[in-house]
C-alpha cells in the first residue's frame, strides 16, 4: 500500500511538473528546423547508480525510472525498492553530484532572475537549485523561489547562454556520437544536456545521447579539458543581444525593482 500511494504521488506531480526545454533544444534561427522538448526531465547524467554505487550497466542494463519529473537510472531491481523507500535521501545524493558534474560549465556569474552577481569577493554565494536534473544558480533564495512558481522562462534563458558561451569555441569538429564531420550532413543538430551544448551531425544522434548520457558527457568534458573550459558570460544582458536566440522572454527580466536589496536576503551555496 505505502509503495502504491507513493507512486500514484509521484504520477499526480510528474503531470503537473513543466516540461524542460533543455534536451532537444534546437536554435530556429540557425538551423533549419525545430524540435521540440519532449522529455520532463533532462536525462539522469551521473555514470553510478545512486543507491548501490555501482556503474550502471555492470549488472545488466540501468532501469529507467521517473520520480516527480526527474529520469533516475538504477542498477537492478533490487534498488528500485530501496530508493523508494526513502527517495529525499537519494535525490539529496544525486543533486550533490550533479552540482559538482554541471558547475564547471555553468555558463553565467550573474543570477538569472536578478542579474546580481554570483561570486561576492572571490567567494561563491550561488544557491543551487537541480530541476529536472539541469543546475540553475541564483543570488538568493528569493530568486529560487521565484525561479521554481515559473520555470520555463529562466531554463529558456539558460539555454541561450549556454549556446552563446559554448558555440563559438565548441572544441570539437566532428559528431560527438558518429564522429562524423559537423556540417556535412547540414548544419549541426544541436542539443543541450544539463549545462553543455552538445553538437551533433543529425538529429537520430540525439537518441544515443539519451540512451546513455554520462559516455558522451565524460568524451565531451576531455575535448574541453584538452582546449579549456570556455569563460563565464559576466552580465544577464549579455545572453539578451545572443543573435543565435529565439526566445523572447528576456525583456521580462531586464528589471527587477523587488531585487534591489538582495543584500537583505540570505544566500546559501547549498544545493
Amino acid at each position: 500500500m505505502r509503495k502504491t500511494r507513493f507512486l500514484k504521488l509521484v504520477a499526480a506531480f510528474g503531470a503537473a511538473s513543466l516540461a524542460s526545454p533543455a534536451l532537444g533544444q534546437h536554435d530556429a534561427d540557425a538551423h533549419t528546423s525545430q524540435h521540440a522538448a519532449t522529455h520532463i526531465s533532462d536525462p539522469y547524467p551521473l555514470e553510478t547508480c545512486p543507491v548501490s554505487g555501482e556503474k550502471l550497466g555492470s549488472m545488466g542494463d540501468a532501469i529507467v525510472r521517473e520520480y516527480d519529473g526527474r529520469e533516475v537510472r538504477l542498477c537492478c531491481k533490487r534498488c528500485i525498492k530501496k530508493f523508494e523507500a526513502n527517495p529525499e535521501k537519494y535525490f539529496k545524493q544525486i543533486d550533490k553530484q550533479i552540482i559538482e558534474q554541471q558547475r564547471a560549465f555553468y555558463p553565467l556569474s550573474t543570477c538569472l532572475i536578478s542579474g546580481e552577481p554570483l561570486v561576492e569577493d572571490g567567494q561563491d554565494i550561488g544557491v543551487n537549485v537541480v530541476y529536472a536534473n539541469r543546475l540553475v544558480r541564483f543570488c538568493c533564495e528569493h530568486c529560487a523561489e521565484e525561479f521554481k512558481e515559473n520555470p520555463a522562462p529562466v531554463l529558456a534563458q539558460l539555454d541561450s547562454a549556454i549556446r552563446l558561451q559554448q558555440r563559438k569555441t565548441y572544441p570539437l569538429k566532428t559528431c560527438l556520437v558518429s564522429g562524423k564531420e559537423l556540417g556535412a550532413m547540414g548544419d549541426p543538430y544541436e542539443i543541450i544536456v544539463g549545462t553543455r551544448l552538445m553538437r551533433l551531425c543529425c538529429k537520430s544522434c540525439e537518441k544515443k545521447i539519451r540512451a546513455t548520457p554520462a559516455t558522451f558527457i565524460a568524451k565531451l568534458d576531455s575535448a574541453w579539458k584538452a582546449q579549456g573550459l570556455p569563460a563565464t558570460i559576466e552580465k544577464v544582458r549579455d545572453v539578451d543581444h545572443d543573435a543565435h536566440s529565439d526566445h523572447d522572454s528576456h525583456s521580462d527580466h531586464d528589471s527587477h525593482s523587488e531585487h534591489d536589496a538582495h543584500s537583505d536576503h540570505d544566500r546559501d551555496g547549498g544545493g
